[in-house]
């Protein structure tokens, strides 16, 4: 029950950072002249960054198998931004980019995982 506390403060701490990520994204692309199409890049970024983080902090505090917990984590958090997103807007359906955005969280996460528990 403990490494489910764990899990559920650090996503949530997580989205929060990734939120604010993103709406500094969409400040940073409304007052500035770069393309728009790099605002999926930087988006795939801070998605990347959040996760890396969150990850990272939880296993500091497991400090077990992080690239387990870590890969575990990345996919939990890009579950839930799915599973609002497609609430929200556009309904689910599963793409290359969905599959890149996956393969990019179990990655990001493992890392992270490692990073967190050698520290």
């Amino acid at each position: 029950m403990d490494m489910l506390k764990q899990y559920t403060k650090f996503i949530i701490i997580s989205l929060i950072f990734g939120a604010i990520l993103t709406c500094l994204i969409g400040v940073f692309f409304a007052y500035t002249n770069v393309s728009d199409t790099m605002m999926g890049t930087l988006v795939f970024v801070g998605v990347g960054l959040s996760i890396f983080i969150g990850s990272t902090m939880l296993n500091r505090k497991i400090k077990k198998k992080g690239y387990l917990y870590g890969a575990i984590f990345g996919v939990t958090h890009l579950l839930l931004i799915y599973t609002f997103s497609a609430i929200a807007f556009s309904g689910f359906f599963i793409n290359t980019t969905v599959l890149i955005y996956i393969i990019m969280s179990v990655m990001t996460g493992a890392i992270g995982g490692i990073i967190g528990v050698n520290i």
